[in-house]
């Protein structure tokens, strides 16, 4: 449901808002987001940088930790 309404995207885009954002709506500029990507192995700043996107598993990976509380 969230991912229909959102959308999915691998690279790096500003939401509505002006937001950096990809995936399904993950606020890249949001507290912790740096940490996260860590977790997961991303290269946070070569994705901010639209240098490298993400791949579908990660993008799941990043969604499913979000809703996963």
């Amino acid at each position: 449901m969230i991912a229909k309404f959102e959308g999915k995207r691998n690279c790096v885009y500003k939401d509505q808002l002006g937001i950096q954002s990809i995936g399904i709506g993950f606020n890249l500029m949001r507290a912790g987001a740096k940490d996260l990507f860590k977790k997961f192995g991303i290269d946070y700043d070569a994705v901010l940088s639209g240098e490298k996107c993400l791949s579908d598993g990660q993008i799941m990976q990043l969604f499913e930790n979000d809703v996963a509380w």
